[in-house]
């Protein structure tokens, strides 16, 4: 039997790859020649614009790695039978996470003040501030997707899903206590880390030296909304998306948007949670 919950993260990554490399190729200001692009390091003006999008590359390809290695592994030892995966989960992407750390640590053109600033208590508080005053419009769009994108659906003959399969897996599929503890923490920690690093700090970095903030927020916010495959609440994680790529753009630090990420998941985990029991 496939442990799907492991090949989704590659799949993802793969899908993150085609689609961004379309745009790359189809849009008249990010258009370059392979070789200029592999080769950007002989170009004295363009170097640091297009090893940007080198590094975003790079950081894809690892990631996809990871997560075709943990399947190919899960694959050959099978959990016991009414075992989850999540400690699995939480493994993988916490090797992402300290792949792309590396990687983003040692890059030439990213400074690791840009990830952890020295007024990071400042920076926190605003971040919360910001999310509690974004909450209510996100909450607001949420409900109005749910409550007009099923019935749009169904009158064109397509049929959309309400709940999130992996967040009901958890909430209904009995698992022990480090199970449930390593979705919490993949949820709350690593996912956060992982999505940050790689869309608002590569992702989000490389098209703002092409595009408006706008333009690019827009794409970014598609892109991490296609990533969690959810149809019914695309629009308002496209909204959250661009959100985040707000607050990476004002504070200049990728620990903005990753305080108000994790603030997002655990809020989002605490509501499920308590919405099951009750």
């Amino acid at each position: 039997m496939t442990n799907m919950l492991l090949l989704a993260p590659c799949l993802q990554m793969c899908m993150v790859v085609v689609g961004t490399f379309f745009l790359f190729m189809r849009h008249a200001s990010l258009r370059v020649t392979l070789n200029d692009l592999w080769q950007s390091r002989t170009l004295a003006e363009e170097a640091e614009k297009w090893r940007l999008w080198r590094d975003f590359f790079v950081a894809l390809l690892i990631c996809a790695a990871i997560s075709l290695a943990f399947f190919m592994i899960g694959s050959c030892a099978q959990p016991p039978a009414g075992e989850t995966d999540f400690f699995a989960y939480f493994i993988m992407q916490t090797a992402q996470v300290f792949a792309l750390g590396l990687l983003w640590r040692y890059n030439r053109t990213q400074r690791p003040s840009a990830i952890f600033c020295a007024d990071g208590q400042a920076v926190a508080k605003a971040a919360v501030v910001a999310y509690v005053m974004f909450f209510p419009v996100l909450m607001a769009l949420v409900w109005a997707c749910i409550l007009c994108v099923p019935p749009a659906a169904a009158y064109v003959g397509f049929e959309v899903r309400m709940e999130q399969p992996t967040l009901k897996r958890f909430l209904s599929e009995p698992a022990q206590t480090a199970d449930r503890l390593a979705f919490v923490l993949t949820a709350v920690i690593t996912a956060p880390l992982l999505e940050e690093i790689l869309l608002r700090g590569y992702l989000f970095s490389a098209l703002r030296r092409h595009l408006s903030w706008l333009t690019s927020a827009a794409l970014n916010g598609a892109i991490f909304a296609l990533l969690h495959q959810d149809a019914v609440r695309f629009f308002p994680l496209m909204a959250l998306g661009m959100f985040f790529c707000g607050m990476r753009e004002r504070k200049r630090t990728l620990a903005a948007p990753i305080v108000c990420h994790t603030l997002h998941n655990g809020l989002t985990l605490f509501f499920a949670v308590l919405g099951a029991k009750g």
